[in-house]
């Protein structure tokens, strides 16, 4: 699950390691945040945006510092890292124009009732950002059967663009270690 400006969303990941020795290793790490609500402002009386939604993918390299306790099948870890990230965003731009009332001109009313507005005009407009992505955070391996480990993690990512961005991400998965 990933938290991104107050809305909460599913995240899939895929990562690889390797372990150096028991507390230290490296990692990759592929994010991908596919629906993305966006809250864009209107501003009136046009362009109306409409429909607005995003993507965020990152993919990351990281250093796993797992620290050693007494139970050996509990293994808390530590993760820090760096990579990039790419962010879409897609809205429909609408511009409509106003009912004019020709009636104030000093037509008579029977006119006006020929005179419609233009048709709306609705134009897609998509974005897409490279941007830093920065992560760190922390979680639990709770090792299961031989060389299979169940982990947990809290994950904050920092995307510095053009408009700094936030990312909060909670997981769970299964890990192998051969």
């Amino acid at each position: 699950m990933a938290v991104v400006d107050s809305n909460t969303d599913l995240s899939v990941t895929a990562s690889a390691g390797y372990r150096f020795n028991r507390a230290f290793g490296l990692g990759v790490e592929l994010t991908a945040v596919p629906s993305l609500p966006r809250n864009l402002p209107d501003y009136y009386p046009f362009p109306r945006i409409d429909n607005a939604s995003g993507s965020i993918t990152t993919f990351t390299t990281n250093v796993r510092l797992e620290i050693p306790t007494t139970p050996a099948r509990i293994i808390p870890f530590v993760v820090m890292g760096g990579g990039v990230a790419n962010v879409k965003e897609r809205a429909d731009v609408i511009i409509a124009y106003p009912a004019i009332d020709v009636s104030i001109l000093g037509f008579p009313r029977e006119v006006t009732s020929l005179i419609y507005p233009p048709p709306d005009i609705r134009s897609p407009y998509t974005i897409s950002t490279t941007e830093l992505a920065l992560t760190v955070g922390g979680g639990v391996s709770i090792l299961a059967v031989h060389g299979m480990s169940i982990d947990v993690d809290l994950r904050y990512l920092h995307l510095m663009g053009t408009e700094d961005r936030s990312v909060g991400r909670f997981g769970a998965g299964v890990s192998y270690r051969f």
